[in-house]
């Protein structure tokens, strides 16, 4: 990203701008010289920092806009673009067990991935197996609760941290509304060319008028991130420590998610190691293998009964083993199933074994 910021935009562009007052910042608070190109920098922490500066409005009326300021909102741009680019590349080459993964998804089941990336959803859809990328389907809305639509089969895709082919409205609706007084048209790149992009809605039927979701649009990536430089912000929580600070457009996404796991019949975490800049997500994860693994363990249904907790990662040495389970101290490792050697055939079959 920081290469492809000084090739577009000079040695002085924002993100360098903002990392040479955060290197300020370390050196005359904390006492220490860092150098961001070394492999221990913390470019989590260094993006916290701007998450911070934006989300407190530190600057006063220099703050940019909502979505960020300018170092924010190149480096969310370019990570969209580099990312799509190197999904684009590894599609060429995908290898068959993404596709059988994709293609033993049930409907009753829910993949809660990190990713940015559209891989899954190109999967999916190569394999013709339905899904929806948000909780519930209503096919009514209520004044206290409102009716869920379970009439179609899909697969259920929640991406925690936004997506690169995700874009919210919301700016371009309050351009317009600006614009309207006197007559004159708000531009936009994404939303004032339909035509180009297909801005499609996120959720689909009936939503309660104040979500979120209702103003994020899914958009033909490929098209767009052909231009040298996107023009617009795709709805993604920065790689920072504080993300969760951002959340509100996907904070339905955790609804409910601490008394997950007791009546699920299987659990599986693929090439998760819970990272320390994401430390909220742990106490998640805890709450969902705990109740997995010491809730209604005789639970069965329709034949099938619950299977042990199923973990996938890559880690080929007894160190890195070590530091995984150590990481998830909180497993019961007797009830579990563990595949070290990544994600692969033999995981993929491990992950659907009944």
């Amino acid at each position: 990203m920081r290469r492809q910021a000084k090739e577009r935009f000079g040695r002085e562009n924002a993100i360098e701008r903002d990392l040479a007052d955060y290197l300020m910042f370390r050196e005359r608070v904390d006492g220490v010289s860092l150098s961001p190109e070394s492999n221990e920098f913390d470019y989590e922490d260094f993006i916290a920092f701007l998450d911070v500066e934006h989300y407190l409005g530190l600057r006063g009326s220099d703050t940019w806009s909502d979505a960020g300021n300018e170092g924010q909102l190149m480096l969310k741009r370019l990570i969209g673009k580099i990312i799509h680019e190197r999904t684009m590349e590894a599609l060429d080459a995908l290898p068959s067990f993404y596709l059988r993964f994709a293609e033993s998804l049930a409907p009753s089941d829910i993949v809660v991935t990190f990713n940015y990336d559209v891989l899954l959803e190109r999967s999916l859809e190569w394999v013709g197996n339905p899904y929806r990328l948000f909780p519930n389907r209503y096919s009514k809305i209520g004044a206290a609760s409102n009716v869920v639509d379970s009439s179609r089969e899909e697969v259920t895709v929640l991406k925690m941290h936004g997506s690169v082919d995700w874009f919210s409205r919301k700016s371009f609706e309050i351009l317009e509304e600006a614009h309207r007084p006197f007559g004159t048209k708000a531009r936009d790149a994404i939303f004032s060319h339909p035509e180009v992009f297909r801005p499609t809605p996120l959720v689909d039927g009936p939503r309660n008028s104040d979500d979120p979701l209702l103003r994020i649009y899914r958009i033909d990536a490929d098209k767009f991130y052909r231009e040298p430089y996107p023009r617009e912000t795709p709805v993604i929580l920065s790689p920072s420590r504080v993300k969760i600070i951002y959340s509100d457009p996907v904070k339905e996404f955790w609804y409910g998610f601490q008394g997950a796991g007791g009546l699920n019949l299987c659990v599986g975490i693929i090439g998760f190691s819970l990272p320390g800049h994401d430390e909220y997500v742990r106490q998640s994860i805890y709450g969902l293998v705990h109740n997995f693994q010491h809730a209604n363990l005789d639970l069965e249904f329709q034949g099938r009964r619950k299977t042990k907790l199923k973990l996938i990662d890559y880690r080929p040495d007894d160190a890195s083993q070590r530091e995984y389970r150590e990481r998830f101290r909180f497993v019961d490792w007797a009830r579990a199933d563990v595949a070290f050697q990544g994600f692969g055939d033999s995981a993929v079959e491990m992950l659907f074994r009944r």
